[in-house]
């Protein structure tokens, strides 16, 4: 916010972020969402592994705005991993 940017503290910090996303892309390559493709059961209430139902999770909720943020900040971080940007993305979300 008008300081200088410590071009070193970034490149880490960026280096940091960008292992993450690789896991994240690895992650959501097999599946819609962060924390898995999850319903409830509402008789158990567990979550139970299933791929005909997704719901979203409090952690994608979580991590949706982290995304905005980045996609402003470091746009080139997402472009590398489409999975990871097109889950950061609502307004790319179908609903399906």
């Amino acid at each position: 916010m008008g300081g200088e940017t410590d071009e070193a503290l970034y490149e880490e910090a960026l280096t940091k972020l960008e292992s993450a996303l690789d896991i994240y892309e690895g992650l959501l390559r097999k599946q819609k969402y962060l924390a898995g493709d999850v319903r409830v059961d509402p008789i158990q209430h567990i979550f139970v592994s299933s791929n005909f139902h997704q719901e979203i999770t409090l952690a994608d909720l979580f991590h949706i705005p982290l995304g905005c943020t980045i996609e402003s900040v470091a746009p080139d971080t997402l472009k590398k991993r489409p999975h990871v940007a097109k889950y950061v993305c609502i307004s790319s979300w179908d609903g399906t």
